[in-house]
């Protein structure tokens, strides 16, 4: 027995194995777990075996690719400021448009649905607007201070009766459909158009007059404000907060017919 069964088994009977360790791998109290990666694979459980921690493997982690959109690439559009802005609301504050019109002169459009988010500054916030478009065009406008006209932002408000030529004095850049009940302000950034809509609404609702607007330059500091995060988030949670979900469309407006209202004669 003695020299052939110790050759046979590389040592003693039930002795150590090749490489010098007793069967059963390490010693006793090494029980502190270490979350390992390797070769791109997370080892993240554990189990007790003979007293000793086994590590292992867990399922690989999956991280999502963002994909980048490109459009301004294939734009045939004469104006470069719309066509780099494309790019930058849909990755960095939206999405891709719904519309996309790449001849020059063209159009890219947006419908947000009732369900979709708006990202500022790296957050999510419920949608309050009903459309977006960025136009292949550069409106030159010197007020508050100069810079040009790109790419308008709506939403659904019904303006008063007795006010809304005070909110449409407010700049050169705001417009109404009164039979869609749309309301859009016009900038270069949808930040700027966050601080006219802000703007037009407390006008809207009796919170400052015209006047006091421009006399104390209300307005230009709201767009300039627009610098600063803070002050852009404020200005569109009042947005959230005071737009109606459901603004009614009567098929009329009343300015224009004021006897149909009563009579439904125009």
């Amino acid at each position: 027995m003695g020299n052939e069964e110790y050759k046979k088994g590389g040592g003693k009977k039930g002795g150590a194995k090749k490489g010098g360790a007793k069967k059963g791998g390490a010693k006793k109290g090494g029980r502190n777990m270490i979350t390992k990666k390797n070769s791109g694979k997370q080892y993240n459980k554990q189990t007790r075996r003979n007293d000793n921690y086994k590590m292992k493997q867990g399922k690989p982690i999956n991280r999502k690719k963002v994909k980048t959109v490109n459009i301004s690439s294939n734009l045939n559009w004469k104006h470069e400021n719309p066509k780099k802005y494309i790019d930058t609301f849909s990755n960095e504050y939206f999405r891709k448009p719904d519309i996309i019109n790449k001849n020059e002169h063209g159009v890219c459009i947006w419908y947000p649905k009732s369900n979709e988010n708006i990202i500022l500054y790296g957050e999510k916030y419920p949608n309050v607007f009903t459309e977006h478009w960025c136009r292949d065009e550069s409106i030159v406008h010197m007020c508050p201070s100069q810079h040009t006209d790109f790419f308008y932002s709506f939403i659904d408000i019904d303006l008063s009766n007795k006010l809304w030529n005070d909110v449409l004095a407010i700049s050169g850049s705001i417009g109404y459909d009164p039979l869609k009940k749309k309301l859009y302000a016009r900038c270069g950034s949808v930040e700027a158009n966050i601080a006219s809509l802000y703007t037009c609404i407390l006008v809207n609702k009796g919170k400052i007059t015209l006047k006091e607007l421009q006399t104390k330059k209300i307005y230009a500091k709201n767009i300039q404000s627009t610098k600063n995060k803070s002050d852009v988030i404020k200005m569109y949670k009042y947005l959230l907060k005071t737009l109606s979900k459901k603004v009614p469309k009567t098929g009329y407006w009343e300015i224009a017919f004021p006897s149909y209202k009563k009579e439904k004669i125009c």
